[in-house]
């Protein structure tokens, strides 16, 4: 849909983009209320907005600067509710919100639930992020451990060695407050912890009485997102470079200043590394190249195995050696093609059962056009 096409002289402030991504929202009263602003010139545009508002610290937690306890998330949703209400979309049209929110989230329960009150959050779609580790929790009937980041205050309160006490997760963002060990996961207090199943309960109660909240499979959309097609809602640096960070097989690296909608296309345009841009228009104005950000050797090992189910480390540690010189032939532009996390934990599972020579075929050297194709299977062969 290309709303308001064709509208530049007599609506100059609007944009044909229908569905945009806010930048991340940051656990300060600051950025949540400049991303208030921000969407509200947003949907003034005639744009829908999604936010993730799990990266808020839960209801009750002490805020220092203020002296004072937080009244969580979902409060401030209320806020950004009250705007989309407000704020009339361009055209005449409602204003359209989605809301994400992780399923470990300590206020997670009140997240399922909220739709329950009356005239509550009716400018949201609300959707929870389910995680693989969810998933598994509520197929073998465990607990399932509500948590949110300790920061620097909190730390010497809690005994980072005891799970009961704290668990280490992939968290969204990585505050400079927060403690992050060498696999890059970050300290959580655990807050509560209930049966997954009764969590499972409650949600699909909620989506049968309220057809709410929906699932967002946020693991296996990360895991495709190098692949297929994906949003770099968070694009330049100062040196005009796009930043591709990426650990578990997804991109990350939130910038506020600058968003872009791309879509994957290696055979198409060497100069964006595989990315072919859709609107090309704004990056003849402001050329970029690339810069990709990949895991450490060790964690990504680590990554590869437990999510190809190949058990064999030598083997692994011989792809992510290809891996790494791949995409050190990338940087030196001998290919122009990408080589992500993703790609190797295929290539891995496909080894699992069949000769990795034979594997590499259908995972990578098929994936990409000749001229890349014949230098991977070059750097392949001097490693197998």
């Amino acid at each position: 849909i290309i709303s308001n096409a064709g509208a530049q002289d007599h609506k100059p402030a609007t944009s044909t983009i229908n569905c945009t991504v806010s930048g991340t929202i940051e656990d300060s009263m600051d950025d949540i209320l400049g991303k208030v602003h921000e969407a509200g010139l947003t949907l003034k545009a005639g744009c829908g907005i999604g936010y993730e508002f799990s990266t808020l610290r839960p209801r009750g937690a002490w805020v220092s600067g203020a002296g004072a306890h937080t009244s969580g998330p979902l409060s401030f949703m209320d806020v950004y509710d009250r705007m989309c209400f407000t704020v009339s979309s361009a055209g005449g049209r409602r204003g359209a919100q989605m809301g994400t929110f992780d399923v470990s989230h300590p206020d997670a329960m009140e997240f399922i639930r909220v739709k329950r009150e009356d005239g509550r959050l009716r400018q949201f779609n609300l959707s929870l992020l389910i995680t693989r580790e969810f998933a598994e929790a509520v197929r073998r009937d465990l607990p399932w451990k509500l948590a949110f980041p300790l920061s620097r205050s909190e730390v010497e309160q809690f005994d980072l060695d005891d799970p009961e006490q704290v668990v280490w997760r992939r968290w969204p963002v990585r505050f400079e407050s927060y403690t992050v060990d060498g696999e890059g996961r970050v300290a959580c207090r655990v807050y509560r912890t209930l049966p997954a199943r009764r969590m499972w309960d409650a949600i699909m109660s909620s989506t049968y009485d309220f057809a709410e909240p929906g699932f967002v499979l946020i693991d296996e959309i990360n895991a495709c997102l190098p692949e297929i097609a994906f949003c770099l809602h968070s694009l330049l640096d100062d040196d005009r470079m796009i930043v591709l960070s990426e650990y578990d097989g997804r991109i990350v690296k939130p910038h506020p200043d600058f968003r872009l909608f791309a879509s994957m296309n290696p055979h198409e345009d060497r100069r964006y590394g595989g990315t072919k841009p859709l609107n090309e228009a704004l990056l003849d104005r402001f050329p970029v190249t690339v810069r990709m950000d990949y895991l450490p050797f060790e964690a990504e090992v680590e990554v590869i195995m437990r999510q190809s189910g190949n058990g064999d480390e030598e083997l692994v540690r011989r792809m992510a050696r290809v891996g790494r010189d791949a995409r050190e032939a990338m940087s030196n532009e001998k290919v122009f093609c990408t080589f992500s996390t993703r790609r190797l934990i295929d290539w891995a599972r496909m080894a699992a059962r069949f000769d990795p020579m034979e594997a590499a075929v259908s995972t990578i050297f098929s994936k990409v056009n000749s001229f890349d194709a014949k230098v991977l299977e070059d750097i392949v062969d001097n490693h197998f």
